[in-house]
Parts: structure tokens; C-alpha cells; sequence
């Protein structure tokens, strides 16, 4: 068989129907896919020609692995290289970045590591296809001629064009979707493949309908596929699949590579929405629970469009649980300043404040390294190339001696700077002499130095011993050992990169400190006031600490510990990028905090007053609070647990992503909440109005109060209505997974379309169908009035979409309905 050059164009009936017409085939369908296959060895007539398609059909379904990626090709160097070029990007070091080299050159590996990748999603993809195609009731001819588009073309929505595919092709086939396929078959398409994804494009807003939304920003929103490993591998293939439909108008990758995204992590997308059509216009995907990479729909550099920069920005600062959102845009900034100023000193030489800027740059290392790195592999390359370029000093801007490699190139008379380790540990100096810049850690313990003098900068970690006066010193790029330290006033020092412990120090003022980029630690610290901090990088503990208020400290990146502490107002606290804990603490408002990345303790708290608290990233515990109103929050991401609680009205609550329970809870109305993400259990609760609720995975009705759904049109898992008081489905129009009619009084299935599970009406009092078009597998029981009704329908259903039949056969299939045989 020829390949399928016109990739799903319907053509041949034009020029050949009269010719057709003399033998009764007048589907342009069987016209298209006979020319296609063609007529050697077929005799000319419409029996032989229908199966002869089928026939073809059957082959195309048997030998579909031949269509999946299997030899290698120079678009997999290309996605080794660009994987390359993006951990360089990222500030990846030379020996990772050498490793992935490495497979460039190895036959096995790039099979084990990329093209057996793409043939597992692809493999995946295919298989969805023929699954369905196998079962569904379609004509043969327009199944076959979609099958053969799909196997050998992808349609490019963005390039409006058709791209052949082979068994080099990395990019996935097109993703399937049942709806967009049935509108398809139902619009008499002359352009099969083409069609069908703008299609999916266009259908894009129903998929909206089933995703999490995180949160609407401006005049858009954003939603999340679920992925990593704490997604079943089911949905993950179900999200990639949404996922792929949704990015078919975009630049990304993601439309190829959207299974092998998701397997690593969850994915972010912010649409917006103009009379009707979604556009993708940022994707933010996730390694874990780490940002791995943000990109634009801007050009096909998939770059960030200038108005949604702030969009982004927002996003990663206040949504992502652990702090790398900010920590991604921080560290994108951090590595074009390391590439700019690599390349400057590459062609200039060392220029005047060069090495300055360098160890300036360097002392932020710490709290901008990849996951994957121990070092910063742009600050490696650079201190190499300082290194070379100090051989030819002295210059117009360094003199003599100036610079130094390491501690032994030191000298007291001369020496400003230090590029590496300066270890003054158990040395004869009693000060540092012109030294203002030290480029690796400092070593001053059982030193016979008290007082630091000149020196502004530390690039690395920083051990003090018995110091006494830190002079100049303005910043330290990584830890900062506190302990034992003799000085009460940090004076000039504005940042610290990585973790302080005050404990067992003198320091009762923390003078200039604005960023602590690690941990920070007032266990037992004689510390009263916050003075300017702004910026907590890692875990806050106030644990048994002096400190009452938070004054202009702005964010915590990490955990929260206000348990047993003396903190009672948390000033301009505004993000906290991990756990809050305020159980047992003296804190009763939340003030201007607006987002608690993961989970919320308010159990066993004083908190009254939730403040401006909108988000809170994962779960909730509001049992055995004081807290009478949820104020301005709009989001839990997990579970909340209002057991015990006082609270009766959830307030501007939209979105719940976990579990919820109302028993035991004093609330009637879900007010704004639209979706529940995991599971509702309504049992022995005392609401009777779902309110604005649209969305929920499962759904518990027993022995509840409610009698009316409402506005829930989606039960995206299980459901049963077993003993409970509703009488109609109101507008639910899907349930995604089994669902439970037995001992119900519901008779009508309203505007019911799909059951994608088990449906149990053994014993129930349903005697209408309703819209119900499709049950995965049902169970009747002793409803055999309504068994008959589903088995007229599903022949109704097999006979109005099936292919072309002779008047015998349909007597035959009318006859069959009454139960006659002949």
C-alpha cells in the first residue's frame, strides 16, 4: 500500500463518484479510502469494496508499531543538545553537563534514554486510537482513513501545514479525544487530520471545564495537570492527553513530548480566553515539586511576552509550594549576570571592579543553585578564567600583589582581595590589613583577629569565632556561624546567603540584615527585633525566641514555627512558602499574610482572624479553632478539615483540591466553592445547598441533607446517591467513574450523558434514561424494564452512526430489536 500522501484530504470522489455511482458507493468515505488502497485484485463492486477496506483497516490496526519511532536520527542530537544547552543555561556544572555529552556519542544510550522514551508515548498515544477504533461503530472507511492520517502525519496548527511522519519522527502522533472525533465524523470533513485538530483546538474551553484552576490572574487563568509519581500512571496519560489538545496552537515541545513532561512532574498553563478560543500563554512544568522551566508563546523561542511577565512572576512567587518559583526567576537573572559578565572579562581582560562584581556575584551562589549542582557551574568557569587573567597582572586596575588565588598567595601589606578559601585559623595576624573582598568561605575561629577592618565581602560560608567588630562587612554568600561571636550589633551586614543560628551569640540587633537566604534560627536567641529583614530563604523557627513582632520581614520561603513563641503580630509577613504552624503560639491575626505554600495549622491556635490569607497551597486544619470566618481565602489545594470547628459559612472558599468531611461541622451552605478535588463526603452533615459547585471527584450523598445538586455538573470519580434524599441530577452531565443508584429515589437521569464506570440500578426506581448516551459497564440487577430501554437505546445508537448497509440487513436489525429471529 502506497503511503497516505494527502494526510486525510478527501479528493478522489471528486473526479471518480460518476464512476462509483454505476455500483452504488456514493460515500465519498469508501470512494477516498478504495482510490487510497486501490482496486488491483478487487472486484468492482460494492460488496467486494467494503470488505476489502475492512480488510485494509484490520492490517493498518495489526501493524501500527511500524509507524512508532524505532531509529535514531539527528533530531535526537538535537534534543540531546538542546537538554544540553539547558542545564548551561541553568548554570549546570561541566561534569553534568559533560555526562549528557557523553550520550551524544553513545548508541545505547540515546536509544535507552530518548528514543525508547518517545516510543513508549507514542506507543501509548497510538493505542488509544486503535482501542476505540476497534469498538466504535464509525464507518469502516472513515476509520481507516483517519487511522492512516494519523500514523503518517501530524497536522501543525501553528504553521498550517501538514508534517510527514516516519520512524524518526520524536513528535507524538495526535492526541485522541472521543468528542473531538465524533464532531469530526459529524461535520462531512474534506481535510480529516487538519480538522480534527483545530477541532481540538476550538474545543480547548471544555477542557478548562475538567482542571484544576489554581487561580485567575488579570484577565486569565491557570490551570494544572497532575503528574510526578504521585500521580497514578492512568491520569497522568489522561492529563497528557488533555494537555497535548490544549497546546496544539503553541510553540512548546508539549505538544510532542507532554507524557514524558507529566511522568516528571505537575504542569502549569495560564489561558486566556477571547470569544470562545483558549490561548496558551505560559507553561510552567515541574521536576518534582522543583520549577524546572517557564516558557512564553511569544515566537517560536518560546519566549514570555512582556505583559504576561508579571503574570508569571506573581505565579511563581505567591503559587509554588517551596519557594523555587522565585527561586527559578531569581536564578534565570542570576545566570545571564554570571554569562554577560564571563564574556566581558573574555574579551576585555580584567577591568576596573571586575573581580569585585565577580565575588559580589559568587556570594549569591548558595541560594541559586540547581538541586542537581553542588557548584554553580558559570561562577566555576568564571573563577577559572579570573584565575588565568591574574597571571598577567599587574594592570592600569590591580596592581601588584592585589589579588590573590587562595590564603597562600596572601599578602598583609598588599592584598585586597582573596579569591578562594581564606582560612585564618590558629594564624599570627592580628588583622586583616587592606583585605576588603574574600571570595570562598572565611575561616576566623581560634583566630587572633577581632576585628575585620576593610573587609566588605565573603563569598562563601563564614565562621567568626570570638570576633568583636565586623567593620565593613556587608554581605556573606553562605552560612553564617554566629555562635560564641562577641559582637550585639550586626551593623552593615544586609545578607546573608545561606542558613544563621543566633542561638549561644551575643547579637541583640540585627543592624542592616534585609536577606537571609537559608534557614534562620532565634531558638533561644537574644534577639527582640527583626529590625530591617525582609527575606527568610529557608525554615523561620521563633521557638522560645524574644521576638514579638515580624516587622518588615516580607517572606518566608520555607516552614513556619510560631509554636511556643513570643510572636504575636506578623507585620508585613506576606508569603509563606511551606507549612505555617501556629499551633500553641500567642499569634490571633494573620495581618497582611496572603498565601501558605503547603499546609496551614490553625488546630489548637489563638488565630480569630484569617487577615488578607487568599491561598493556602496544600492542606488545612481548622479543627478545635477559634476562627469564626474564612475572610478572603479562595483556595486549599489538599484537604480541609473543619471538624469540631466554629465556622459556619466557608466564605469566598472556591476551591478545595483534597478531601473535605462536614460531619461533625456546623456548616449549611458551600457559598462560592465550585470545586472539591478529591473526595466530598456529605454523610451526616447538615448542608442542604451545594450552592455554586460544579466540580467534585467523589461524592458521598448517603444519609445527607441535601435533596438538590445545583449547579454540579461534573462527579470526576465515584458517586452514590445510596439512601439519600435527591431526587434529581438537576445538571450533572458526567461521572467519570463508578456510580452507585441502589435503594435511591432518583427516577430521572436528567441531563446525564456519561458514566465512565460501573452503574448500579440493581433495585433502583430510574425509569427514564434521560440524555444518558454511554455506560462503561452497567448493572441492571432486577431493573429489567430499564435494562431493555438501555439495550433499544445502544442498538438506536449503533444503527444511527454505522456505515452503509443493505435494506436486508436493516429489516434484519429492526426485526432484532422485537426479538424476532430469521
Amino acid at each position: 500500500m502506497k503511503d497516505y500522501a494527502k494526510g486525510g484530504q478527501i479528493i478522489a470522489y471528486k473526479k471518480d463518484a460518476p464512476k462509483f455511482k454505476k455500483i452504488d458507493v456514493t460515500d465519498k468515505y469508501v470512494i477516498e479510502a478504495i482510490n487510497e488502497i486501490g482496486l488491483q485484485d478487487v472486484k468492482f463492486d460494492k460488496s467486494s469494496i467494503n470488505e476489502k477496506i475492512k480488510s485494509e483497516f484490520e492490517k493498518l490496526l495489526d501493524n501500527t508499531s511500524e509507524y512508532i519511532i524505532s531509529e535514531d536520527s539527528n533530531a535526537i542530537t538535537n534534543a540531546i543538545e538542546y537538554d544540553i544547552q539547558a542545564r548551561y543555561r541553568m548554570g549546570d556544572t561541566e561534569n553534568n553537563i559533560n555526562s549528557y555529552k557523553k550520550i551524544l556519542d553513545s548508541p545505547s544510550q540515546r536509544k535507552s534514554q530518548y528514543i525508547d522514551k518517545y516510543a513508549e508515548t507514542q506507543k501509548e498515544t497510538i493505542n488509544e486510537w486503535t482501542s476505540y477504533l476497534k469498538q466504535s461503530e464509525y464507518p469502516v472507511a472513515i476509520k481507516f482513513l483517519i487511522l492512516k492520517s494519523v500514523l503518517n502525519f501530524n497536522y501543525d496548527y501553528k504553521l498550517n501545514e501538514l508534517l510527514k511522519r516516519n520512524n524518526k519522527t520524536i513528535r507524538n502522533f495526535t492526541p485522541f479525544d472521543a468528542g473531538s472525533l465524533s464532531e469530526l465524523v459529524n461535520s462531512d470533513s474534506d481535510n480529516l487530520l487538519k480538522d480534527y485538530t483545530q477541532i481540538q483546538v476550538e474545543n480547548s474551553a471544555k477542557i478548562m471545564q475538567d482542571k484544576e484552576i489554581i487561580k485567575t490572574s488579570g484577565n486569565g487563568t491557570w490551570l494544572k495537570f497532575n503528574g510526578g509519581s504521585k500521580t497514578s500512571q492512568e491520569e497522568r496519560l489522561k492529563n497528557s492527553k488533555e494537555l497535548a489538545q490544549l497546546v496544539q496552537n503553541t510553540y512548546w515541545c508539549t505538544k510532542t513530548l507532554a507524557k514524558n513532561q507529566l511522568d516528571g512532574g505537575n504542569f502549569y498553563v495560564y489561558v486566556t480566553e477571547t470569544n470562545g478560543e483558549v490561548f496558551p500563554r505560559i507553561a510552567i512544568r515541574m521536576e518534582g515539586d522543583k520549577v524546572w522551566e517557564v516558557r512564553g508563546n511569544k515566537s517560536s523561542a518560546q519566549d514570555i511576552e512582556e505583559e504576561m511577565l508579571p503574570v508569571a512572576e506573581k505565579f511563581l512567587t505567591e503559587n509554588i509550594t517551596n519557594g523555587s518559583g522565585k527561586k527559578w526567576l531569581d536564578g534565570i537573572r542570576y545566570n545571564q549576570e554570571a554569562t554577560y559578565l564571563y564574556d566581558k572579562i573574555s574579551k576585555k581582560g580584567l577591568f576596573k571592579n571586575s573581580i569585585e562584581e565577580f565575588i559580589e556575584l559568587k556570594s549569591k551562589e548558595k541560594q541559586n543553585l540547581l538541586d542537581y549542582a553542588q557548584r554553580n557551574g558559570h561562577i566555576v568557569r568564571l573563577e577559572k578564567l579570573i584565575e588565568e587573567k591574574i597571571e598577567n597582572l599587574p594592570n592600569e586596575f590591580y596592581g601588584e600583589k592585589e589579588v590573590a588565588s587562595n590564603i597562600y598567595g596572601y599578602d598583609y601589606e598588599k592584598t585586597k582581595i582573596i579569591l578562594d578559601y581564606a582560612n585564618f585559623e590558629n594564624s599570627e595576624y592580628t588583622d586583616l590589613g587592606k583585605l576588603t573582598t574574600i571570595g570562598g568561605d572565611a575561616n576566623f575561629k581560634f583566630s587572633k583577629i577581632t576585628d575585620l577592618g576593610n573587609l566588605k565581602y565573603i563569598g562563601g560560608d563564614a565562621k567568626f569565632g570570638k570576633v568583636t567588630d565586623l567593620g565593613q562587612l556587608t554581605t556573606i554568600g553562605g552560612n553564617a556561624e554566629l555562635d560564641f561571636i562577641q559582637v550585639t550589633d550586626l551593623i552593615k551586614l544586609t545578607t546573608i546567603g545561606g542558613n544563621a543560628t543566633f542561638r549561644n551569640s551575643e547579637i541583640i540587633d540585627l543592624g542592616s540584615l534585609q536577606n537571609i537566604g537559608g534557614d534562620a534560627n532565634f531558638y533561644e536567641s537574644k534577639i527582640n527585633d527583626l529590625g530591617n529583614l525582609e527575606y527568610i530563604g529557608g525554615n523561620a523557627n521563633f521557638y522560645e525566641s524574644k521576638i514579638t513582632n515580624l516587622g518588615s520581614l516580607n517572606t518566608i520561603g520555607y516552614n513556619a514555627e510560631f509554636e511556643d513563641s513570643q510572636v504575636t503580630d506578623l507585620g508585613n509577613l506576606e508569603y509563606i512558602g511551606q507549612d505555617a504552624h501556629f499551633e500553641d503560639s500567642k499569634v490571633t491575626n494573620l495581618g497582611k499574610l496572603k498565601s501558605i505554600g503547603r499546609d496551614a495549622y490553625f488546630n489548637r491556635s489563638s488565630v480569630i482572624n484569617l487577615g488578607k490569607l487568599e491561598s493556602i497551597g496544600r492542606n488545612a486544619r481548622f479543627d478545635g479553632t477559634e476562627i469564626l470566618d474564612l475572610g478572603k481565602l479562595t483556595t486549599i489545594g489538599g484537604d480541609a478539615n473543619f471538624h469540631y470547628s466554629l465556622i459556619t459559612n466557608l466564605g469566598n472558599l472556591k476551591f478545595i483540591g483534597g478531601h473535605i468531611a462536614f460531619a461533625i461541622t456546623e456548616i449549611v451552605n458551600l457559598g462560592k466553592l465550585t470545586t472539591i478535588g478529591r473526595g466530598a463526603d456529605f454523610r451526616n452533615s447538615k448542608i442542604t445547598d451545594l450552592g455554586n459547585l460544579t466540580t467534585v471527584d467523589n461524592a458521598d450523598f448517603r444519609s445527607s441533607e441535601i435533596t438538590d445538586l445545583g449547579k454540579l455538573t461534573t462527579i470526576n470519580k465515584k458517586a452514590d446517591f445510596r439512601n439519600s434524599k435527591i431526587t434529581d441530577l438537576g445538571q450533572l452531565t458526567t461521572i467519570n467513574g463508578d456510580v452507585d443508584f441502589r435503594d435511591s429515589i432518583i427516577t430521572d437521569l436528567g441531563q446525564l450523558t456519561t458514566i465512565n464506570g460501573l452503574a448500579d440500578f440493581n433495585n433502583s426506581q430510574i425509569n427514564d434514561l434521560g440524555n444518558l448516551k454511554y455506560i462503561e459497564t452497567p448493572h441492571f440487577g432486577y431493573s429489567i424494564d430499564l435494562e431493555r430501554k438501555w439495550e433499544k437505546r445502544q442498538k438506536s445508537n449503533n444503527f444511527s452512526i454505522g456505515g452503509e448497509v443493505s435494506n436486508t440487513n436493516i429489516i434484519a436489525q429492526v426485526w432484532d430489536w422485537f426479538g424476532i429471529k430469521f
